[in-house]
C-alpha cells in the first residue's frame, strides 16, 4: 500500500535550459514524455519489486523467530543451563525482531511520486490564455512542463527507493549472519 504524493515543490525542480523551447518540434517533446514516462514507471516498478521482497523476507524471518523463541522455551521449561546456542537465539531473536520491525515500514504505507498530472494542475489559464504563445505553442509548452514534473517525480522516488533498498539489504544481511550462526551453533551442539 502506499498514497501518492502529488505536491511538487517547484523551488527544488529541475528546470530545462532551452533557450528557444518554442522551436522545438512537438514530435521531439512526444519523445521525451514517452521515455520520461516509461522512465517513471521502471522506477515506480522497482518500489513494488522492494516491498514483494520484503514480504519474502518476513516470511522467511517469521520461521527463524519461531525456531529461536521454541530453543529458548524448550531451555526454560527443561530448567536446563542456558549454553551457547540459547545466548544465540536470544541475540536472534532482537536481530530478528529489529529486522521485522524495519521490514513492516517498508510493506507498510509508503510514499510514491506516480505517473501522470492532475488536471488542475495542468491547465492553469496563466500559461494557455498568453497571447504571444502561437500554433502549438501552448501544447510545446505543456509537454515541456511535464516532463520537468516527471524528473522530479523520478528524482524523488529515485530517494525513496534507495533508502528502502538499503534497509531491505541490511535486514538481508542480519537475517543471513543470523541464519548461519544458529546453524552452525545447531550443528556445533549436535557434534559435541
Amino acid at each position: 500500500m502506499y498514497f501518492c504524493n502529488t505536491e511538487i515543490n517547484y523551488k527544488y525542480m529541475w528546470r530545462h535550459n532551452l533557450k528557444d523551447w518554442e522551436k522545438v518540434n512537438k514530435e521531439v517533446y512526444k519523445f521525451c514524455l514517452d521515455q520520461a514516462e516509461k522512465r517513471l514507471k521502471d522506477i515506480i516498478e522497482d518500489s513494488e519489486k522492494i516491498t514483494s521482497r520484503s514480504y519474502t523476507l518476513i516470511g522467511v524471518l517469521i520461521p527463524l523467530l519461531s525456531i529461536c523463541v521454541g530453543i529458548i522455551l524448550k531451555y526454560i521449561i527443561s530448567n536446563s543451563p542456558l549454553d551457547l546456542i540459547v545466548y544465540m537465539s536470544i541475540i536472534s531473536v532482537l536481530i530478528i525482531g529489529y529486522c521485522l520491525w524495519s521490514l513492516s515500514k517498508l510493506v507498510g504505507v509508503r510514499q510514491i511520486w506516480s505517473s501522470g498530472t492532475e488536471p488542475v494542475n495542468i491547465v492553469k489559464s496563466e500559461y494557455l490564455e498568453i497571447e504571444s504563445l502561437i500554433d502549438d505553442e501552448p501544447l510545446k509548452f505543456l509537454y515541456l512542463s511535464e516532463i520537468e514534473q516527471i524528473q522530479h517525480k523520478i528524482d524523488q522516488n529515485n530517494i525513496i527507493n534507495h533508502k528502502r533498498i538499503k534497509k531491505f539489504s541490511n535486514c538481508l544481511q542480519v537475517t543471513i549472519i543470523s541464519s548461519v550462526s544458529i546453524i552452525i551453533c545447531i550443528l556445533f551442539l549436535a557434534i559435541f
